[in-house]
This record gives structure tokens, sequence and C-alpha cells, in this order.
């Protein structure tokens, strides 16, 4: 699938050929230099955290929905759910 987001000097990247062992996750790429796991379905790192850690989490949990259907796309035999959060949120945009 490659390159879900690109924001600034964050990208977020979802890759095809993952192991199985592997819990569903999706690449972070920082400042072309630093790259780090994030679990889709714990919100947490699975390798040591990049330079500026906070402000990546931050944009992965805004556009988390878009990285969970990379995902699914990529990998319809492990696909996963949207947390409740990301419903209600996007439940409440549609009736704006």
């Amino acid at each position: 699938m490659g390159t879900i987001l690109e924001i600034g000097q964050f990208w977020f990247i979802c890759r095809t050929n993952e192991r199985a062992t592997e819990p569903p996750h999706i690449h972070g790429k920082f400042a072309r230099t630093h790259e780090a796991r994030i679990d889709l379905l714990t919100d947490r790192w699975l390798d040591p955290q990049p330079p500026d850690a906070a402000k990546a989490m931050r944009l992965y949990r805004v556009h988390k929905a878009q990285c969970v259907a990379a995902w699914n796309a990529s990998h319809p035999a492990r696909r996963i759910p949207l947390c409740q959060h990301d419903l209600r949120h996007r439940n409440s945009d549609s009736l704006a």
C-alpha cells in the first residue's frame, strides 16, 4: 500500500509484507531518518519512541481511522474494527 499520510516531517506507512506474528500496525517515518511502528490495537509504540513521539502520536490519533482502513485494505485476512471512539466521532461528523 505504501504511504497513508504525509504531514510535514511525519509519514505514516502501511506495508503489505508483514509477518503474521506481528500485531496490526503501521510504520511512522520521522524526518526521513527514524522509523517506528505503532500498534493499531493498543495505540502504543512497538519500537523505541522516535524524536517528536508525542506530536507523531497526536497526528496518528487524529488520522487513526484512515490508518486502520489502510491496514484493512492491505491485510483483508487480518481486518480489525474501528474502535468505538472512532465510530462515535465519524457519526457526529456526519450529523453536522
